[in-house]
């Protein structure tokens, strides 16, 4: 259990630095970019175009997946480049 927890403790402490590191809070993604993947996937999401709520709903929760993919990104690229300056 001690174990787990220092474990835990390390990965909150680097999860904060490369937030902190990379500006992970400022990433954003727009609108634009938002209706942009929506439409691209429309047949995937076409029930949800029956209702405008449903609509609302499914952009906000591709807002957020768009985010993560950014910020996935982001983070993948950093761990890159310190391993290459590693070499």
């Amino acid at each position: 259990m001690e174990q787990y927890k220092a474990e835990l403790k390390d990965q909150i402490a680097i999860a904060q630095l490369v937030n902190k590191t990379l500006n992970l809070q400022d990433v954003k993604v727009s609108d634009e970019e938002v209706d942009e993947f929506v439409e691209q996937n429309r047949d995937a999401f076409g029930p949800f175009f029956d209702d405008p709520k449903d609509v609302a709903d499914l952009k906000t929760r591709m807002r957020y997946k768009l985010l993560q993919d950014k910020q996935t990104e982001m983070v993948l690229e950093y761990a890159d480049s310190l391993r290459q300056s590693e070499n």
